[in-house]
């Protein structure tokens, strides 16, 4: 059965909702109502799409680093990171296309060292200066055999 970030379920009811009343009114009414309901239809599937959650699995390694999110890797550099980590370091970036679960895990097993939110702007993700200047929160996590990683969320 498919899970559901809970984040999405009050989205999911009223998409769900609002193709019940079109449909209802459609078989009332009929004509040009069955076209608005079936686009309410549709737009509650892809809804439910958007916030899916499905089950993943990773392997029982406690020095494993897997994927944070789906999607597409799309940057690999060097960089310097002040605040948590403080110094160089790999910087993966991912990114998120409307059709890739939007649910994202801790990448490693670990203690949650460093939370930080900064408010921004809602650029597209691929401009050259939506990492700096969008909406951003940080996690960092202290693994078990001493390393730290910094999670952020653009």
């Amino acid at each position: 059965m498919m899970r559901f970030a809970p984040e999405g379920r009050p989205f999911i009811g009223a998409a769900l909702v609002l193709a019940a009343v079109a449909w209802a009114a459609a078989v009332g009414v009929g004509g040009w109502l069955h076209a608005v309901a079936g686009a309410c239809t549709v737009l509650a599937l892809f809804v439910a799409f958007f916030f899916r959650d499905p089950r993943r699995e990773g392997p029982d390694d406690p020095g494993a680093v897997l994927a944070p999110a789906d999607g597409r890797v799309v940057e690999i550099e060097e960089v310097d990171e002040p605040v948590f980590l403080r110094g160089r370091c790999r910087r993966i970036s991912i990114f998120l296309s409307v059709f890739d679960v939007h649910v994202q895990r801790s990448p490693v097993s670990g203690t949650v060292e460093h939370r930080s939110y900064r408010p921004g702007g809602y650029a597209v993700a691929w401009k050259p200066k939506a990492s700096e200047e969008n909406e951003q929160a940080s996690v960092g996590l202290g693994c078990q055999g001493g390393g730290r990683v910094l999670v952020r969320q653009i």
